[in-house]
């Protein structure tokens, strides 16, 4: 979802390709590890309001970024200065960066940390949430679309597989399953942004 699209080859040679339609990144003009001279509150006020004009005024629920992005901004000299004041050589708390986001987005927005790591197959982990991407998401963009399976005569929904074995020795076996994936129900509701 956070790369807004899905493409993957499996070693059975099953291929999924899905273009979600995503607008591209949006790169900031000086990269957040940057910390003394880097904007994230003007970066992240020109996303809120580029968010808020696609999707009719309402602004962002959740913002998700890397615990590396957050460190960045937390550390950051601009972000420090709007909390502290001339007592900028302080840290803020996590919830002193939430509170300075919730007020430039003018409505509550919840950061979310995620340096989850997934592995296909056996293959090399691989980040959910790249550490320099930082995603902007509605209450509730992302959807679970349930398809068709063999099993079910091509019909989606859960299907139930039994199959008996005479023996020797006689055995039961159940098979359940489903065919899901996700799916994007506001594309307008993500944006993303390279820092």
């Amino acid at each position: 979802m956070y790369e807004g699209v899905i493409a993957f080859t499996s070693k059975n040679n099953i291929k999924v390709d899905v273009n979600f339609g995503l607008t591209p990144k949006v790169t900031v003009t000086t990269p957040w590890t940057n910390r003394a001279t880097s904007t994230p509150i003007d970066d992240l006020r020109v996303a809120v309001k580029a968010y808020k004009d696609k999707n009719a005024g309402v602004a962002p629920r959740y913002i998700d970024m890397s615990g590396d992005a957050l460190m960045d901004i937390t550390l950051n000299q601009q972000v420090r200065g709007a909390i502290f004041g001339v007592n900028n050589s302080m840290l803020p708390s996590r919830a002193q960066v939430e509170a300075l986001i919730t007020q430039i987005a003018d409505a509550p927005i919840v950061i979310r940390v995620n340096d989850d790591q997934i592995s296909v197959e056996g293959e090399t982990p691989t980040r959910l949430l790249q550490a320099r991407t930082v995603v902007l998401l509605g209450a509730q963009p992302i959807i679970t679309v349930h398809g068709p399976t063999v099993e079910k005569n091509f019909e989606p929904g859960i299907y139930v597989l039994p199959i008996v074995k005479e023996g020797p020795p006689p055995s039961e076996e159940i098979y359940v399953g489903e065919s899901a994936f996700v799916g994007i129900k506001k594309p307008s509701e993500v944006y993303r942004l390279t820092v």
